[in-house]
């Protein structure tokens, strides 16, 4: 494994980075000047996905709030852009109260597919279809109370889609209990019959994180575990470590197979799995430790059963909670592209991209725009998600190039911006 090799960029170039290409081994990349998609007058965004059913066609989700409410007012906003985000149309999604972790997908025949999680501390799972034939949403499936981070998987057919989120509920002894959910749906999310729940490990706290399929359909879900020690019996403490775990699901998520351990040093936040799509077997993991100092990329070259060591994007040992890992894609070229964001001061983040060449397994690193700093008129937000919201999002196109959707402080508030990177040989 080569070392990572940083990208020099001159001053001129940190002032001018989305409008000029950068040289990026041998070749050149091209960040485009963003698209700013309007909000509500007096409204700020945060989290957001991206999906695509061709090179045109574009499914952006995010979560918008006013940060001016007396008590906290969020929701889920999705746009769709049939001309490759030149312009954008609202999709007048209902408005479920104090929804957050909106997730998007775009089905083959261009329906709509949006999962978030609403009403606030209760947690509420549901999922809502775009019906194309009346141009309107159908009623949403309700999948209980609860959960947390959901996400949104395509099938290897395409009517084919799973939901995974994770639960956390009580059991009859009144103790928490984490389990995570894997729905299985045959008609593109009009239903969802399959419902399959597994407690996995028992007296743990964890997490399902980024899934991917398998082209022989099994379904391999990184799992993030941590344990708690009581010092008192109704103030349990969690343990600084935590590890990851390959858990391998086969019949649409009702079974569950031998997990393979992943690594020690990931945390609790956003991780990410992918696959080189001409080689099913190589697997890309991008994680940040438990203290968020450090964003790390590790390889699998026999399906997960083994790990490299850690490519390391970023390291910041004098801060705590400096790195946030947003998204992680891979384009025909087997181009890995990571989108993240440090911390460079106080409430102040530079939104970065990282490309892993997959020739020389050289990285690099360059920045999206120019340093964030939200100010006080974002409110609860800007504590939140000073970053712009724990994910974004970052997909592959036909012609290798990326599309990334996030949020970012134009003028001090969050709004959303849309972009293409692409590469010049």
């Amino acid at each position: 494994m080569k070392k990572l090799k940083h990208l020099q960029i001159s001053f001129l170039s940190l002032f001018a980075i989305k409008f000029f290409p950068l040289c990026l081994h041998g070749q050149q990349i091209q960040v485009s000047p963003p698209t700013i998609l309007s909000l509500t007058p007096n409204y700020v965004s945060s989290e957001c996905t991206l999906s695509q059913s061709n090179s045109n066609i574009l499914l952006a989700t995010v979560l918008v709030a006013d940060p001016s409410s007396a008590s906290p007012s969020y929701h889920t906003k999705v746009w769709q852009s049939q001309d490759g985000g030149q312009s954008w149309q609202d999709q007048h999604y209902p408005v479920l109260p104090q929804a957050a972790d909106p997730w998007g997908l775009l089905l083959t025949n261009s329906a709509s597919l949006i999962a978030d999680i609403s009403e606030g501390r209760k947690f509420h799972l549901q999922v809502s279809h775009f019906d194309l034939a009346s141009q309107e949403w159908a009623a949403p499936k309700s999948f209980g109370y609860g959960f947390d981070h959901c996400m949104l998987l395509p099938g290897l057919d395409s009517q084919s889609v799973y939901l995974i989120a994770t639960q956390k509920i009580k059991s009859d002894q009144q103790q928490f209990q984490t389990r995570v959910l894997i729905a299985h749906s045959r008609d593109g999310g009009r239903s969802f019959p399959k419902r399959h729940f597994h407690p996995l490990v028992k007296g743990v706290e964890f997490n399902a994180k980024q899934a991917y399929l398998h082209p022989n359909g099994t379904l391999l879900v990184p799992i993030s575990l941590r344990g708690y020690f009581f010092e008192k019996e109704e103030s349990p403490h969690p343990f600084a470590q935590m590890q990851t775990w390959l858990y391998p699901f086969y019949d649409h998520g009702a079974t569950l197979g031998t997990p393979s351990f992943v690594t020690k040093l990931s945390g609790r936040k956003h991780h990410w799995l992918i696959s080189n799509s001409q080689d099913p077997e190589r697997l890309y993991f991008a994680f940040t430790d438990v203290n968020q100092q450090r964003l790390g990329l590790l390889q699998s070259h026999d399906g997960g059963s083994s790990w490299t060591a850690p490519i390391w994007i970023h390291q910041d040992s004098a801060n705590k909670k400096s790195v946030d890992l947003s998204a992680m894609t891979i384009n025909a070229r087997q181009e890995v592209a990571i989108s993240w964001a440090k911390k460079v001061k106080e409430g102040c983040y530079q939104r970065m991209i990282s490309i892993l060449f997959h020739e020389t397994q050289q990285l690099q690193s360059h920045e999206i725009g120019q340093l964030a700093c939200p100010d006080d008129a974002n409110g609860w937000i800007k504590t939140a998600w000073p970053q712009g919201g724990d994910y974004c999002g970052l997909i592959a196109n036909p012609d290798d190039s990326f599309y990334l959707f996030y949020s970012y402080p134009h003028k001090g508030s969050f709004t959303p911006h849309f972009t293409q990177i692409t590469f010049i040989r």
